[in-house]
């Protein structure tokens, strides 16, 4: 396990932060042995204090990572940072804070089961809105690029040290990556997919759930190595039904559907094993961020994320 230490930089590509190695054995015992693909860690930097964003029941109960028989061996802290480098995907820095997400987006995805996809017309309301959410339930934002003050949004976000997973959605072209990376987005949403726009999330080291609709354009994503994809729009090419259909002669692909998902569809889409999530703007229109409507959106977070647990509890 690597931990992120300060903003220096370091390894061949320049892009990740220096971090310190922190054997199995220190952690025996403690919350960072427990840490799992998925889990949002905050680690401050100040008082050397390590916090994961697991209820305190599941991390008690999973098992200590255990100590690999080579823990003495000459390099093996390289081999840790390696391993590091290969699945994290964003470190956002205010002041001396940072959080880290190893990312595997399927996993991730699955714990969550449900993105809201959203539009902010201020990016002001942006840190009440994710708030609101989290009251609610909701462990992650994809904010979509439709409005001018989406990255703005983003940033205000990334820079609050909330425990959220951040998206960035409405991801169409190749030269919007490096913007959505400097805001802070952990990973980004493509209503369709272009080779260029997959090449340069991968140079970004941005995770891409890229937008798909047939058979022939999820084997393109696959094959350019991409294997939890967006359905959308959902509603209109089949729904559940097309998830199960596809699951037969395409097993490998993931899906994260949206468009036009009602909450009584809610229970058939999660029933979908190969779907890891959902995604809708019900519970946060842009109307009710408009008005700062935040306890409405909390209780219609509770309502949804209710249907969600039910269907896939934690």
């Amino acid at each position: 396990m690597a931990l992120v230490t300060d903003d220096r930089m370091s390894g061949a590509s320049g892009r990740v932060p220096t971090a310190s190695h922190v054997t199995p054995e220190a952690a025996a015992g403690g919350a960072l042995a427990r840490v799992q693909d998925g889990d949002m860690v905050t680690v401050d930097c100040e008082t050397g204090s390590l916090k994961v964003h697991v209820d305190e029941a599941t991390l008690v109960a999973r098992s200590n990572a255990p100590v690999p028989a080579t823990n003495s061996q000459t390099g093996w802290g390289r081999e840790l940072f390696s391993a590091f480098r290969d699945n994290v995907r964003r470190a956002s820095r205010r002041v001396n804070f940072f959080q880290v997400i190893a990312m595997d987006l399927n996993a991730t995805l699955r714990k969550l089961g449900y993105v809201p996809v959203i539009e902010i017309d201020d990016a002001d309301n942006a840190l009440p809105l994710a708030e609101a959410l989290i009251a609610g339930g909701i462990g992650c934002i994809e904010v979509t690029l439709r409005t001018d003050a989406a990255l703005a949004a983003i940033k205000t976000i990334a820079m609050s040290g909330l425990p959220m997973m951040l998206g960035v959605g409405t991801v169409t072209r190749a030269d919007q990556v490096s913007m959505c990376v400097d805001a802070g987005a952990q990973f980004a949403v493509s209503p369709g997919f272009t080779e260029s726009l997959g090449m340069a999330c991968r140079s970004a080291l941005l995770p891409l759930l890229p937008g798909t609709v047939t058979p022939s354009e999820v084997l393109i994503a696959l094959d350019a190595g991409f294997d939890t994809l967006k359905f959308f729009p959902a509603s209109l090419y089949g729904g559940a039904a097309w998830l199960k259909a596809i699951q037969g002669p395409i097993p490998q692909a993931t899906f994260c559907p949206t468009g036009g998902i009602r909450d009584e569809d809610i229970a058939a889409y999660l029933a979908c094993s190969n779907v890891a999530a959902f995604g809708s703007s019900a519970v946060a229109s842009r109307a009710l961020i408009a008005a700062k409507n935040w306890d409405e959106i909390t209780a219609r977070a509770k309502r949804l994320m209710s249907v969600v647990r039910a269907a896939r509890p934690l």
